[in-house]
């Protein structure tokens, strides 16, 4: 079903029901896509105004637009806005008591509303099917897209049965998918898992020109942490800010940390009563100088203005996972942080909570890729900016972005070519067989009696590091793969590999520089170089 794409319409509906005088980048394309009949992927960085993309074009057409949301609140808002704005509309969840959701039912089936948002649990259970059925649907739209797939940042059972639920419809939706992130295979598993016909996959950019990023590497979390926050409340006076931290122990743990009464310190997490996280989540967003500990439960769909700040207590277990964390911040616009603060007792921590999930052999590879990707992300000497927008593949011509930490914040800058032609050639004698510990364990001379049995004593570069605390030697490791000296490979990913770089460093045509980070908010104190 083609839709009347007739701009003076287009104009004043934006103008009088929505408010806008014009689009924002990105949004006609994506609104002339569905108004076209086309099922569409829609990647668009958070804060660029995603719902009027399949809002406007539901006001012009007949039929009922059902929208999949994660979150209860989400829901919500956008319900009392729509109707503020003269749109019926309505949503079902578990908050609603049975009297509640059968009235809904009923104007439902009765053609009173043009809009509904519903949490995806429900809209994959057998018996809403009918409810579905029974009612006008035009358009299908699915918030938060990167769930439904497998290889997303977020996956969720419920979200991956949305595809078989719309085709099993006696008429299908047209379909409209929506995110902030996806890389090239994610769009792929959606636009496969949701069933899509011929979809416009249209991405429009995942740079946040106002976000500045920033890795610090520390020995001491909880030090840097305050330091942190205390230069942050400098920069930008009175404002909210998140604090990510992995597990619910580590939220719990900060909170106390941080509970010393110059912020509104508030925690999230799933061991929480579901009550007393929906009192902290609306404070939270209702609050003007707010401080929001949290596990990754907490964020999807916040739409909070004055957030100036996210800092990630510890590294999360994907890139993907980071930008959609991180980018809770600046959704306004205005300039914002996005620390992450990082050790090397991140990755165990990841690596232990892979295991708990007991993947089989390709989500355990794939995810094990994934996690060195963020791994090289903090190890990186480059600009961080580039380094998130080429693994979104929006390659960068420039060499640096002049706002992350790496491009702006002074750096003490070491040569360590000799150091890494050391490491290059012993990979190499390896052929290329063993991970990042035992190719220090053989730099560094290290007693095993793995080596004898496999003859490494006797190989030239056994020991060649020996003068060096074999910790540096695994951050030299870490670094050359962060700036893509260095691959790994294997079916778990846990190979170092030679590339074209390392050769040209093995021939002396490319230089090694490593930087000593010093951050951005005066942390004097303490040794932040791992």
């Amino acid at each position: 079903m083609v839709f009347n794409i007739d701009k003076k319409s287009i104009s004043n509906n934006l103008r009088h029901i929505f408010g806008f005088s014009e689009f924002r980048e990105g949004q006609e394309e994506i609104i002339r896509s569905i108004m076209e009949g086309r099922d569409t992927l829609a990647i668009m960085p958070t804060g660029s105004g995603k719902s009027l993309c399949y809002q406007l074009p539901a006001v012009m057409r007949t039929g009922l637009t059902v929208v999949v949301s994660p979150l209860i609140s989400l829901m919500k808002d956008q319900v009392d806005f729509l109707n503020s704005r003269g749109l019926e509309s309505c949503f079902m969840n578990s908050s609603q008591s049975w009297n509640e959701s059968k009235a809904i039912v009923k104007d439902l089936l009765n053609g009173r509303y043009k809009f509904l948002y519903v949490a995806p649990e429900r809209l994959t259970m057998n018996s809403f099917k009918f409810i579905l059925n029974d009612s006008d649907i035009s358009t299908m739209v699915i918030d938060e897209a990167h769930c439904v797939s497998q290889w997303g940042n977020d996956f969720r059972p419920s979200y991956g049965r949305i595809g078989k639920t719309i085709t099993s419809l006696v008429k299908k939706p047209l379909i409209a998918a929506f995110t902030a992130t996806a890389t090239f295979q994610v769009r792929e598993d959606i636009v496969k898992s949701l069933e899509m016909n011929y979809p416009s996959i249209i991405v429009h950019g995942f740079d946040r020109p106002n976000l500045f990023w920033e890795v610090v590497r520390t020995r001491d979390k909880d030090g840097t942490l305050l330091a942190e926050l205390n230069g942050l409340r400098k920069k930008y006076g009175n404002c909210s800010g998140i604090v990510y931290a992995a597990t619910r122990n580590d939220v719990d743990r900060v909170k106390d940390l941080l509970d010393n009464g110059k912020m509104k310190v508030l925690k999230y997490h799933a061991g929480m009563k579901p009550t007393e996280r929906e009192k902290n989540q609306d404070e939270f967003i209702n609050g003007e100088n707010s401080l929001m500990i949290a596990t990754n439960a907490f964020g999807m769909g916040i739409d909070k203005k004055n957030i100036r700040f996210t800092i990630h207590y510890n590294m999360p277990k994907d890139l993907e996972s980071y930008y959609q964390e991180a980018g809770r911040a600046g959704r306004d616009g205005e300039e914002s942080n996005c620390t992450l603060i990082f050790s090397r007792k991140d990755i165990v921590i990841q690596r232990l909570l892979m295991e708990k999930e007991k993947l089989n052999r390709t989500s355990y590879t794939r995810r094990n890729e994934n996690l060195q990707s963020i791994i090289n992300y903090c190890y990186t000497s480059g600009c961080l900016r580039n380094f998130i927008l080429d693994y979104f593949q929006e390659f960068q011509t420039h060499r640096g972005c002049g706002n992350c930490g790496n491009c702006v914040v002074d750096h003490e800058v070491s040569d360590i070519t000799l150091e890494s032609q050391m490491i290059i050639s012993c990979i190499y004698r390896l052929r290329e067989f063993f991970g990042p510990k035992i190719v220090a364990g053989v730099l560094k001379g290290n007693e095993d009696v793995r080596f004898r049995e496999w003859k490494i004593y006797d190989m030239p570069t056994f020991g060649i590091m020996k003068g060096y605390d074999e910790t540096v030697i695994l951050h030299f490791i870490y670094s050359l793969c962060g700036d893509g000296i260095l691959e790994y490979s294997g079916k778990s990913g846990e190979k170092l590999r030679l590339n074209l770089k390392s050769k040209e460093v093995l021939r002396n045509e490319r230089r090694v520089m490593i930087r000593k980070h010093i951050p951005a908010h005066g942390l004097s104190k303490a040794d932040r170089m791992l």
